[in-house]
């Protein structure tokens, strides 16, 4: 038999409807469903309200909220917070009023009309919760967009390395600085993340190698260092995984002393970094560049040092400081040179003409502009113009010859190092020629070429002159423009190695005159002993290669090398060597040059071999295996035999909380998994580097 299922809501009697409307029931059992329908909407908007005082009270002021200040609260992590109650809470009680309207509606549909008052109470029930569900549908949406809001700084610091004190004000100080250096916003960024940081490996000095590890976010650090200079931190997971960040900083200039700072050329400065100490290193070398053109001028083992500034200008004086343990810091000061009384502040040209600026045609002059000088740089530039038709010339000393009679103007233009460039000039007057001498030189021997010390005879006995009445003889030995000697026939000894030009001048009885001139080149007698090192200096083994092959001999040929490289080695050999130092040391290397007349020259560098910069570095015999349980198929040997430096403690992590302090290791791993094995070596100066290489171990 089938039974209407809603038969017993027809019959009033047996079925009282939980729905019916207050105003409609007037039994006592429907004033008590309608004091329960007020409870619950009293208790909905009670709640919305305390979740709406909630978000006001702690979102007002955002971050400076003294509520969030007193317990510690931070505030992107409370706007977060606020979003995710808001989405449970809402969602929460707007499915609870879908679901009533649900059943509402269903209940209007299957109620009969006869039953008006059961009709009126489902229909009130859906609208009702129609109407509650669309109220908290807006309140939601409406908070919500709100909290997204309310404070703008409620957002995630930045994730950058902080440093303090600010780079203006670091820029102001002088050094050695001292920075407070913190990843605190990078901590609190990756917690956000859920990853755990566990040490931060920090990079200090330029170098690549993360030398300072910690596990604090803040620290100090002093620098000595002058300049731009990258500070590199890399973050270490719980994991095994890592994340690196960089800060670029701008430390002041000098930090060494120098007196004066700036003056009159020519301005000598004198330097002295001798309060440029090292805590745990001494320095074993300075490297100075007096015109921050990146060639060093003076390298020296003493911390002082005195320079002659010569030149008007600005100049960045670098000094590179070498450490007995391969350190090496970098130091910039600036030094000002300006004129003064007396001082050049121009460029200027300046022509000499030898013997003198008139004379007959053919007049042979000698021009020089060796006098010349520009404040701002050296003269790298000279042209000359004679203005008689000939091509220009270019070089600071030139000889020229006029043909004929005239005027002329001849112009010399010079320019120096920085471009700057000036023009002059000099009056020649060359008049027709006459009964005038002209001057000639012998010599003995013919070929003015020879090695020190050069003895040669001179006679101006040949010159000729029509009226054979010349009466003086001058000769100009040395190209400066004075009578050395006054003889027609002389002996002179060249001493020193050079090229001499010597003028002969001659006079007669009239006042006319002649002049010509001979070249001498006087040769190095002795050796020219030359070595070659690459490299000078470096950690142990040390391989360097010597070459002496750009070594002479003037007076016939070098035959034989000998070496003796001071460590106790020596080889008779050729002019280039290969020689490995396998010791910390300084060491004189002598070379001895023997020559086929029996003639021998010594020469002598220096080689400095420092202590090796520790490295960490291992190898594995898999990287990749997979796990059986056996102990003896499951073992994975590792070597450090490749670190580098004087080792003196080995640390491993093998990434499942396994140590090891040995040197070399045979390891089993118990589970399948991929481990980041690290290996931490400390050498003699605890000094301290590390190396990692993952392992992967598979199941079958």
């Amino acid at each position: 038999m089938n039974e209407n299922p809603f038969q017993a809501v027809e019959n009033k009697e047996e079925v009282k409807s939980p729905f019916t409307h207050p105003v409609m029931v007037k039994e006592e059992g429907g004033k008590k469903k309608a004091s329960m329908w007020a409870l619950m909407v009293a208790l909905f908007l009670a709640v919305i309200a305390l979740i709406v005082i909630l978000v006001f009270v702690l979102a007002v002021g955002g971050p400076n909220n003294p509520v969030l200040s007193a317990w510690g609260i931070d505030p992107y992590a409370l706007k977060e917070t606020l979003k995710l109650i808001l989405q449970y809470a809402f969602f929460t009680i707007s499915s609870v009023l879908f679901l009533l309207l649900i059943i509402g509606v269903f209940l209007t549909l299957m109620i009969k009309k006869e039953n008006k008052v059961k009709k009126r109470s489902a229909l009130f029930l859906s609208l009702f919760s129609f109407g509650m569900m669309f109220f908290t549908v807006m309140v939601w949406i409406g908070m919500y967009s709100w909290i997204d809001r309310f404070v703008a700084n409620a957002e995630a610091p930045a994730a950058i390395i902080e440093i303090s004190p600010s780079d203006q004000e670091i820029f102001s100080m002088e050094p050695p600085i001292e920075l407070q250096i913190s990843a605190e916003n990078l901590k609190k960024q990756w917690e956000r993340k859920g990853k755990t940081i566990s040490e931060f490996w920090w990079d200090l000095n330029n170098d690549g190698d993360y030398e300072t590890r910690t596990q604090n976010v803040v620290f100090t650090q002093q620098f000595r260092n002058s300049g731009k200079i990258t500070i590199r931190l890399q973050m270490v997971f719980d994991d095994g995984g890592f994340e690196q960040v960089s800060r670029e900083i701008r430390l002041p200039d000098a930090v060494y002393d120098y007196f004066p700072h700036d003056g009159k050329i020519p301005l000598e400065v004198s330097f002295d970094a001798s309060k440029l100490t090292l805590t745990d290193d001494s320095i074993i070398e300075y490297s100075w560049d007096f015109t921050g053109n990146g060639n060093f001028d003076e390298i020296t083992k003493s911390a002082k040092i005195t320079h002659t500034f010569h030149q008007i200008g600005t100049y960045d004086v670098v000094l590179k400081t070498l450490s007995s343990t391969g350190k090496v810091f970098t130091y910039t000061a600036v030094v000002k040179a300006f004129g003064g009384t007396g001082v050049v502040e121009k460029i200027e040209p300046v022509i000499d003409v030898y013997p003198k600026t008139s004379g007959e045609a053919p007049l042979a002059l000698k021009f020089q502009a060796n006098k010349s000088a520009s404040p701002y740089g050296n003269i790298i530039s000279y042209v000359w113009d004679f203005k008689d038709g000939t091509p220009p010339q270019s070089s600071q000393s030139v000889d020229h010859v006029f043909q004929k009679n005239g005027k002329y103007i001849v112009e010399l233009t010079v320019m120096d190092a920085d471009g700057n460039s000036a023009t002059t000039t000099e009056k020649i007057v060359v008049s027709k020629p006459i009964f005038a001498p002209e001057a000639i030189i012998t010599n003995s021997p013919a070929l003015l070429e020879g090695v020190v010390p050069f003895t040669v005879q001179f006679s101006g006995e040949d010159s000729l002159d029509k009226d054979k009445d010349i009466i003086s003889y001058s000769w100009d030995m040395n190209g400066d423009g004075k009578s050395d000697v006054h003889e027609s026939n002389f002996q002179h000894i060249f001493r020193d190695p050079g090229k001499y030009e010597v003028l002969l001048t001659v006079l007669d009885s009239q006042g006319n005159e002649s002049s010509t001139f001979v070249t001498v080149q006087a040769l190095q007698q002795d050796f020219q002993a030359n070595i070659k090192v690459n490299p000078p200096s470096g950690p142990v083994p040390l391989t360097v290669q010597f070459d002496a092959s750009a070594s002479q001999y003037a007076l016939g040929n070098i035959i034989s090398y000998e070496w003796n490289f001071g460590d106790g080695e020596s080889q008779q050999a050729g002019a280039q060597m290969r020689h490995i130092y396998k010791k910390v040391g300084e060491y004189e290397v002598k070379l001895i040059l023997h020559a086929d007349d029996g003639a021998t020259s010594i020469v002598t560098k220096k080689i400095f071999v420092r202590s090796p910069v520790v490295q960490s570095c291992f190898t594995s015999s898999d990287h990749k295996i997979y796990f059986t349980g056996k102990r003896d198929q499951d073992v994975i040997d590792f070597a450090s035999t490749c670190s580098r430096g004087n080792i003196i403690q080995w640390k491993w992590r093998f990434g499942d909380g396994g140590t090891s302090k040995d040197r070399s290791v045979a390891y089993v791993f118990d589970q399948p998994g991929v481990y980041t094995v690290t290996l931490e070596v400390v050498d003699i100066k605890n000094t301290v580097s590390s190396y990692s290489d993952v392992i992967e171990v598979l199941e079958k």
